[in-house]
Parts: C-alpha cells; structure tokens; sequence
C-alpha cells in the first residue's frame, strides 16, 4: 500500500499502523529507537577512538562525530529498491543534543572568482534615434527599422541607439541584428517591442532551430550595453499556448483512436479557431492558473515547424485532442513517431484528468528572444521578456565576460492571466569560454530548464589507429568539430583518458587526429573540444518562482548566492556531468560550486526522481549504461560547498551527491511540513564519494521524524556531527525531538 511510517504525518499514523504490511516496519522502528539509545553510549565512547577512519582519516579533525549505524527500516521506506536492498548503507543520525562540530574543512570550495563585466567606453558621443528610421507605433515591422538605424550608427560610428517609450511590432520575417559592434549602446528607454514572426517549417532538428533566427542577433561585439526593453509576443494573434479545461476523453474503440475534448480558459473565441493547431505539449497546473502541480504531461514533440497530435474543433473555444495520433495534412516530424504508439496513447487516456487544467503549449522550441554568439562584454540590463517563442537567451560561440542583470522572464501584470513566458529555456549555453553574471533577475512559467550552462559533447568510437567516428545521432553538426580544434577524450564512466590531439580533418561524421588514439574501453569515447569553458559563472540574488526545469551547471567555478527557488515542480538545481550515447551530450562535469544563503520553497512538487530518489540538490554524473559503463567514477565531480541556505517543505533528500570528492553541506535550517515528504525527507546522501562534511545542520519537523546522513559502502572520509533535529516550535535544545 506504499504507506510510510517516519515520513508520513499524525494524521495518517493510524492508518499507517492498522496496515497489516506495516506491523513488522512498526516493530522494527520500535527496535530501533531502542537501539539508538544504547548507540548514543556507544558513540560517547566511540567518538575518541582513532580508529574511525571511515568518520575521518586524518588528525586535523578533532571532532569525527558519532559512528554510523544501520539505516533503519522507516527511513529507507521510499528509498530505491537498490538502496534500501544493499544492506551497506551506513547512517548517521540527526539527534537532540548534538555538541557542535568544531573540526576543520581542508579545501573548502571557493566558487566563482571575481570579475568584471566592462561596460563600453564611447568614442563619439552621437545618439542615434530609431524613430528617424520608421521605428513606430504605427509600422508593423519596426525591426527592420531598428536594423536601418543600426546601418547608420555603424556608418557614422555613432555611440548609441536609442528607441522610445511605445508598444511596437516587429512581425517580419527577420529579426533585429547587432553584429561586430564596439563600445555601443541601445537604450530601450521603455519600449516594448512586440513580435510574430512565421515559423520555420523545414522541420529541423531540434537542437538545430536555436542557433540563428533570434529575436535579437548580438555576435562578435565588444563592450555593448542594451537596457530598458520589453519583449512580447502577439498573442490576439498567435498564442504561445493556452489554459485549459479536459472536459471529457473516450478510450480507443470501434477502430477509432482515443481522444480528450478541451476547453479554452478565458475565451470565447479562440484565435486559433478554424486553422490547424499546433500541439506540442499539454502540462497540468494548478486551478488558480498560478503555478505547476503533480499529474502527468503529455509531450508530442518540440521541434520548430511540428504541429504534434491531430485536433479539431468543436467550437469557437472547445477543441478535440487525439492524443495518439499525429496531425494530418500538416507538418509533422517522424523524429515523435514513439509519442504516437498504442502504448503512450493508452497511457496518456489513463492519464488524462477529466475536470484537470492544463498548460496546452502550440510551441516549444523557435525564433529565441537573445542569441548571444562570441561577444565580449556584454551586458543586457532592465529588460523585461514577457514572452518570446523559444529561449529568452540562447548562448553559442566564444561568448565569454557577459552579464544579465534585472534581466526578468515574468508574465506582464494585470490582463489576462498567461499560460507561459519563454516557451523552452530561459538561458541556455550551448558552447562559451564562461565568465557570466546573473543578478537580481526573476524567472517564472517558463517551458524548460530555468538555467542550462553547458558546453556541446559527443560520443564517438575507434575506427583506427588516428580515426574517431561520431556515433551520436547528432552527429558533427550538434558537436561542430572542425580542422585545428583540439580534442579530449573520456571513457564511458566520465574519467578522463588523458589524451588530447587536435582534427586535421573532417569528413562528415569522421574525425582523423594527429596523434595515435588510447585503447577503446566500452563502446567509444566521450569527447570534447579543449575550447569548451562555460565556467566562471555567478548567480546572484534571483528569484526563480512559479518555475518549471531546473538550474543546471556543468562547468567550474560556479556560485549560487541569496536566491529564491520556490514552487517548481522538479529538482531545482543540479551540478553535474550527463550524457546520452545516441541523443544529447551536454557538459563536463562541475566542480568548485557553491550554494550560499538560497531558501528552497515547495521545490519538486511532482517528486521528480534523479537516480531514483526525491532531492533537491543533485552533484554528481549519470553514464548512459550503452557506453559499456554502468557507474560514472568518483572523478567526475567534487569541491562542492552548501552552506547557510533554508529548505522549507522539503519533500526528499536535500542533497543527493552519487559522487564526488571534497562535499561540505553546514549550517544549513530544513523544514518539513509536507504530508507528501518521502520517508527520507530531510537526509543527505552520499555515494562513491570521498571526503564529505556534513555538519551543524537544524532539522525542523512538525511530527516526529528519523531522519540522518545516508553513505554508501563506497563513501570514503565521511563525516556527519553536530546535526539538530527539533519539533516544530521548539525555542531551545531541551525541545528537540529524535524518533
């Protein structure tokens, strides 16, 4: 029946224990809180012996802390079968008069370094103004007008553009373009610029329809400054998406396929009535419209151009979803076939909540809003992305020293109440030499990841002596090898194979080096380019609410300092190195970050999973098992500090590291509230991982709860001390509680 005995609330307890399969649990949890008090003698006498060594192996630690016991059954309820299974879990309890840890930290990680972001230096003070070029209220193309004032500003070396207060559409087919610009400005002084451009139907691939075509175009520019902008998209036109209602669904039968009927939220006409409808995602929200809740979405493919599952009309505001079957008579992508099996239509029918709302999406991925490509310098400051089809920025090239401050993806207030801001990412890299800054920016309602800094991978195999193939169905066109880079390899459970050797030529999908190539372990090579330094990255007093995605980092020198991560319904930040053999391959890992002074609200509202557990910080790597590798190796990740941050609700683990070197998780308050927390709620784990601290953390629960320091039979130099658990209301030590 699934029931859990520590991590469920009083209200269920009787329950819990009237449940037949949870009399021998309550037995055993009996058993063990006596257990704990012989234990507590124990480590009285235990905490001053030398021999601990897997507590700490090295003198410098005066304070090693309690030793570990087994990890009770209560806790372990909802782990993976895996790890409740082992039997090697070692635990560390939180307890009620936990003395201090006063040892040291050797190393602690220091995240991203100082740095300035130049603003331009002008050398002719001249102002441009974009109305003397047909920037204006009344032109429905008023990009290109941007674009002719641009030509002027390059041809008289003017030092800024500057547009004016208004609402003004942009609905050509090209956006706006600053190339090879130095020490220059765009003042937006206020406008809000307005676009609907048509899509590219050529159905590319879709990590191919987010390298050009933006919005704005910014490459090969030195120190420019654009500000006081606002983007949009015409909605009373071309909705990005919709809210709506499943007002019934009928299963397959009579050789006709399954289907649900919706209803348009806010409408009485809908204004895509009478044309066909894209349909690429449909995502359940809450009733007030406000944010992400638990239930299942149903994907039909994302790619520019794809217009997803067949629809119909049925009225000017009602519409009827054939959920296992492509449109017909239109663009469709055969890359979604698998959304359109038996299989995932009985699944979506099972699914599908008569009465539910959802987020129904027309777009995922297309014309982005900023394309950043290999400026230096750059700074995008008070700008406001209301919406935009695609990514709010997409970064690509040499970009490196860039900056987005109050730079805010939020629905515009007052109106109608919007489904989405940004239709995929709001700031992805997909290439940079790093150095960015992220300050006092908000994101909301978004489509993807909220942050996903990375740098392009493949995976390619032998062929001979100095010939690598790329086996990536991306192949060379996602990875961009060409003559002259410098590669290096990895094996399949991301440890490095120390080899490097620069293209000396490219023939499609092959790649000829010019030295000989390390022996094949696995199925091939994981590779990148030495170029790749998406790193240096600081992200500052942000507020990340109403989110959907994650946070995700994949480089070095990276710090997360005084944000706000509140109400998404998956994990909300992750350090890690993560690759697929056949499909995407992003990132070389993460090291020396550090989380600092965030709170983490109602994060991971639908429990999602990473390796099988519920958490809310992941740092680590997962291997594609097609690599001949089953784990990653320890190497993959490390330095990695959490300290001094507040989880609130939180609903599994607050930090899960499967490995790694050098972790510190301290001073850091958790609350639990949640009747949906797992039965670790609250537990740090670690798994192949060498030297981890994880000390002088507060636990308050509002029941009482078990709850502790998970290490594998791996875990090497652990140490767990000086972690509180309280009941809720407690004002001193003497209220602490520990089950």
């Amino acid at each position: 029946m699934g029931w859990k005995i520590c991590g469920r609330r009083l209200a269920r307890q009787a329950r819990i224990c009237a449940c037949p399969k949870n009399i021998a649990r309550r037995g055993a949890h009996i058993i063990t809180v006596a257990m704990k008090i012989t234990a507590a003698i124990k480590n009285a006498i235990f905490a001053s012996a030398a021999a601990l060594t897997f507590l700490c192996g090295c003198a410098d630690f005066p304070q090693p802390g309690p030793a570990p016991e087994g990890a009770p059954e209560s806790v372990l309820a909802d782990a993976p079968r895996g790890a409740a299974e082992s039997g090697g879990l070692k635990y560390f309890p939180y307890g009620a008069d936990c003395a201090r840890y006063g040892g040291g930290f050797p190393n602690l990680p220091s995240g991203a370094p100082d740095f300035e972001v130049e603003l331009p230096r002008p050398k002719n003070p001249a102002t441009v103004f974009a109305a003397d070029f047909g920037f204006d209220e009344a032109n429905d193309d008023c990009a290109a007008a941007i674009n002719r004032a641009l030509a002027h500003c390059r041809k008289t070396g003017a030092s800024k553009l500057a547009l004016a207060p208004g609402t003004y559409r942009c609905f050509g087919s090209r956006g706006i373009e600053v190339d090879g610009f130095e020490d220059f400005e765009i003042d937006g002084r206020g406008a809000t610029l307005v676009f609907r451009r048509p899509s590219d139907l050529s159905l590319l691939p879709q990590h191919a329809v987010v390298e050009d075509a933006a919005n704005f175009m910014v490459k090969n520019c030195l120190r420019v400054r654009i500000s006081g902008l606002k983007i949009d998209w015409d909605w009373e036109t071309d909705p990005l998406g919709a809210f709506v209602r499943i007002t019934d669904k009928k299963p397959a039968e009579g050789g006709k396929p399954p289907y649900f009927d919706v209803e348009f939220i806010g409408y009485e006409k809908y204004p895509l009535y009478g044309r066909p409808m894209p349909v690429q995602v449909m995502m359940p929200v809450s009733d007030t419209l406000d944010g992400f809740c638990e239930g299942a979405a149903f994907w039909f493919g994302p790619s520019e151009g794809h217009f997803g599952a067949k629809s119909e009309w049925l009225s000017p505001n009602r519409a009827r979803i054939y959920h296992s079957t492509k449109a017909e008579g239109v663009p469709v992508s055969d890359a979604y076939d698998g959304k359109f099996t038996e299989r995932a239509g009985a699944y979506n029918h099972r699914a599908a909540k008569v009465g539910g709302m959802y987020r129904l999406m027309h777009y995922y991925y297309g014309k982005n809003a900023f394309n950043l490509d290999s400026n230096a310098h750059l700074s995008l400051e008070d700008i406001d992305v209301y919406s935009c089809r695609g990514m709010a920025v997409h970064i690509a090239g040499s970009q490196k020293y860039w900056k987005l401050e109050n730079f805010n993806v939020v629905p515009p207030k007052g109106g109608a109440r919007r489904p989405c801001t940004s239709t995929a990412d709001v700031i992805h890299s997909a290439d940079s030499l790093g150095y960015c800054k992220i300050i006092n920016c908000a994101f909301s309602m978004n489509q993807d990841d909220i942050i996903n800094l990375h740098d392009r991978m493949t995976f390619a195999e032998k062929v001979s002596d100095r010939v690598l193939r790329i086996s990536n169905k991306r192949g060379n066109r996602y990875f961009g090898a060409e003559a002259g880079d410098v590669l290096e390899l990895f094996y399949g459970d991301c440890s490095p194979a120390g080899y490097s050797a620069r293209v000396s030529e490219v023939r499609g999908e092959i790649l000829e080096l010019d030295s000989p190539l390390p022996e094949q372990k696995g199925a091939g090579f994981w590779v990148s380019k030495s170029s790749a330094a998406t790193g240096n990255i600081l992200v500052r007093g942000c507020a990340f609410e109403n989110f959907y995605g994650r946070a995700i980092f994949q480089g070095k020198n990276v710090t997360v300092e005084n944000c706000r991560f509140a109400n998404g319904p998956s994990i909300p930040l992750k350090f890690q190195l993560a690759y697929t053999v056949d499909k995407w391959a992003e990132g070389g890992g993460c090291s020396n970050a550090v989380v600092r002074g965030c709170v983490f609200e109602n994060c991971n509202g639908k429990s999602d999973k990473t390796l099988g557990w519920v958490a809310e910080i992941f740092s680590g790597a997962t291997v594609d098992p097609e690599s001949g590798f089953k784990a990653p190796a320890r190497c993959a990740s490390g330095d990695i500090l959490v300290e001094k941050n507040r989880f609130k609700n939180l609903r599994g683990l607050a930090w899960l590291a499967n490995v790694g070197e050098n972790l510190v998780f301290r001073d850091n308050e958790i609350e639990i509230s949640s009747d949906s927390a797992e039965s670790y709620a609250a537990c740090v784990f670690v798994g192949d991982v060498k030297g981890a601290r994880i000390v002088n953390n507060t636990v308050t629960a509002r029941f009482p709860a078990e709850c502790g320091v998970l290490a594998s039979a791996k875990a090497e130099d652990v140490v767990a001390a000086g972690n509180v658990l309280r009941a809720a209301g407690a004002k001193d030590s003497g209220a602490s509680v520990r089950r």
